[in-house]
């Protein structure tokens, strides 16, 4: 497997899992001294059954290791609130009693502690081959040039709660294939869209890759993708596609309203 997405691995460990909530104090403030380094999983207070790892670079780049899966994108604080964008998912992020925290405060959470140790740095080391500490590979992403092809917009949901748009086609920057989409929020509270596993294109079953959550009154330009392992092919395969979207409160996690995707 290429890669894992966030709201298969992610968003199940910090929601599903029920991991333990964060302390109840407030977060520090983070600056870039403090939270650059790499930070791995606090088995004390998350037990995932898998290595965890987060690295945190200068110039706000981010890698995460979590199981067999390499993820890395950007990361960025400002005072007591952050956020890391992997795999153009957004994280919150925060630092409390001196770890780092992702997820809610309110909510379950992965927490990480910094950690030096020659084993963890060897997990970064693309020279070693990215061999974890239990002695599997890590296989990373293998970057393309993303090729977005804009379409005339096809309106998947238009309601009071969010407005979902199909404004593009192509593959994204690991090759695979899919539709750029916008999403608006309209609803009171954040929101969580995410796509149902069961999608169709042709006639292929498969897992549509899309997980993101959106605040109040935010407009999210985001890429729904199929795996081109799993489809047999990238923009050739792409064929007549349906499925479902869910919206669900980003925390609680119910369900506000379903919607059929359809784009031929």
């Amino acid at each position: 497997m290429k890669r894992m997405t966030i709201p298969a691995i992610l968003v199940a460990a910090v929601l599903a899992f029920a991991l333990a909530g964060c302390s109840s104090s407030s977060g520090q403030n983070m600056d870039e001294a403090t939270m650059k380094g790499i930070w791995s999983l606090d088995t004390a207070s998350s037990d995932l059954g898998f290595d965890a790892y987060v690295k945190l670079d200068e110039g706000s780049a981010a890698e995460m290791i979590l199981a067999d899966s390499y993820l890395d994108g950007t990361w960025s604080v400002s005072g007591a609130d952050g956020s890391m964008k992997l795999d153009d998912r957004t994280v919150k992020m925060s630092y409390v009693n001196n770890k780092l925290v992702l997820g809610k405060s309110d909510g379950s959470v992965l927490m990480f502690v910094k950690d030096d140790s020659e084993k963890a740095k060897a997990v970064f080391e693309e020279d070693a081959g990215l061999i974890s500490p239990d002695g599997y590979e890590v296989e990373q992403v293998e970057y393309v040039e993303e090729v977005i092809t804009p379409v005339d917009p096809v309106v998947i949901a238009d309601d009071d709660k969010v407005t979902i748009t199909v404004t593009g086609r192509g593959t994204d920057y690991t090759g695979d294939p899919g539709y750029q989409m916008t999403i608006v929020n309209k609803m009171n509270r954040p929101i969580f869209v995410w796509g149902d596993e069961d999608f169709k294109v042709g006639d292929k079953v498969i897992e549509a890759g899309l997980g993101d959550e959106l605040e109040i009154g935010e407009t999210l330009e985001t890429f729904m993708y199929f795996d081109q392992e799993e489809l047999g092919g990238q923009l050739d395969k792409l064929t007549t596609t349906t499925g479902t979207i869910i919206v669900s409160d980003d925390e609680t996690d119910e369900d506000y309203a379903t919607y059929s995707f359809r784009y031929e």
